[in-house]
């Protein structure tokens, strides 16, 4: 084949593929070139030792291939990332242990790349959302052992209400078979009373 003939066969390939229908398919999925949207509400502050939920809204063209969150300890340390969990078509979620090394804060954002490698965040490394942590009260935090103000002995059964509670039946019972104190002499109880 000429050299010439070569270049007219790739123009007439062309031309029927752009005819066909597939070749606007094609050209719209290499031109987008729009970043997903990442919204969400984040959270002003949260108690030590719960998990942080996290959960944003992911809009693009095509469709998102990745949602992740980069989160570290407040001012320090690098960035880890873990993946969020997708909860339908648009809404992804995901939840952090806030652990006692994260007592001065965590910084987060959230990265999102779509189909074309087109990569959208909310907030990034340079400016991240701050999350403020929150100790957890001494009160909350001691056991009965350790609390000075519960005793650390067994308690008494006759301690217990509910004993208490049942003498209060059983004698009501007795006195009421006796026929209100047993003041008629009669001795309808059951009971063998020896002079």
């Amino acid at each position: 084949m000429k050299e010439g003939h070569f270049g007219v066969s790739i123009i007439i390939y062309i031309l029927t593929v752009s005819l066909s229908g597939l070749m606007p398919f094609v050209c719209a999925a290499v031109n987008d070139i729009t970043p997903p949207i990442v919204r969400h509400s984040p959270p002003t502050r949260i108690m030590q030792g719960v998990k942080m939920v996290i959960t944003a809204i992911v809009e693009d063209e095509s469709d998102v291939s990745w949602v992740n969150l980069w989160y570290k300890v407040s001012g320090k340390g690098t960035y880890t990332g873990i993946r969020m969990e997708r909860l339908d078509s648009k809404i992804y979620q995901v939840g952090i242990e806030v652990t006692k090394g994260f007592k001065v804060g965590i910084e987060y954002y959230i990265e999102s790349t779509d189909q074309s490698n087109n990569e959208g965040t909310d907030g990034n490394k340079a400016m991240p959302y701050y999350v403020k942590i929150m100790e957890i009260p001494d009160i909350y935090r001691l056991t009965k052992e350790d609390r000075p103000d519960v005793k650390k002995s067994k308690r008494s059964w006759w301690k217990n209400p509910w004993f208490w509670v049942g003498v209060v039946v059983v004698g009501g019972a007795a006195t009421a078979a006796t026929g209100n104190g047993g003041g008629n002499g009669n001795n309808d109880s059951g009971i063998i009373i020896v002079e």
